[in-house]
C-alpha cells in the first residue's frame, strides 16, 4: 500500500511466507534474521521491479 503496488507486494509476501514455512520449527520459533529481513526485502523487490 505504501509503495503503491499491491499486487507485487502480495506476490513477494507469498514468497517470504514460503521461506517462513521452511524455517518454522516445532513450538513456533523463527530465526530473527528471517523475520527481521522480510519487510525490507519486500520493499526492495517492489522498488527494483
Amino acid at each position: 500500500i505504501i509503495l503503491g503496488d499491491i499486487k507485487a507486494g502480495v506476490e513477494l509476501g507469498i514468497g517470504v511466507q514460503l521461506v517462513y514455512l521452511a524455517v518454522v520449527t516445532p513450538g513456533g520459533a523463527v530465526g530473527l534474521d528471517v523475520s527481521f529481513m522480510a519487510y525490507p526485502v519486500i520493499a526492495i523487490g517492489i522498488l527494483g521491479k
